[in-house]
């Protein structure tokens, strides 16, 4: 377990020290997620979401935030599905999707 916490640690050393560029994010993000999952990297994950964001890749930001989600908050109508309320995942997660659907404008989650 250690050995992963350095690995984990070396990681993210090496993404702080490349340019705030998607292409260079995601191809480091390709070769990182063959060792650590996503979960367990949900930040750097949600720092990627957000640069796509702000290139203007919406959708890719979108698949990034849900991957990480691991259920689509939209496709929920019943309140007795898995993922509605308080069973919706991380907080950091729903907070960056939640952001998303704020900046991108979609008002389907409001009430």
């Amino acid at each position: 377990e250690s050995q992963r916490g350095l690995m984990r640690s070396m990681w993210r050393e090496r993404i702080r020290g490349v340019q705030r560029k998607v292409e260079v994010w995601q191809g480091l993000l390709a070769v990182r997620s063959l060792v650590l999952p996503m979960k367990e990297e949900s930040e750097t994950w949600i720092k990627f979401a957000s640069l796509l964001q702000k290139s203007g890749r919406v959708r890719q930001c979108n698949r990034v935030l849900l991957q990480l989600l691991q259920y689509d908050p939209m496709a929920i109508t019943d309140p007795s599905q898995p993922g509605y309320g308080a069973g919706s995942g991380a907080p950091n997660v729903m907070l960056a999707y939640l952001k998303y659907l704020w900046t991108t404008g979609d008002t389907s989650m409001r009430h």
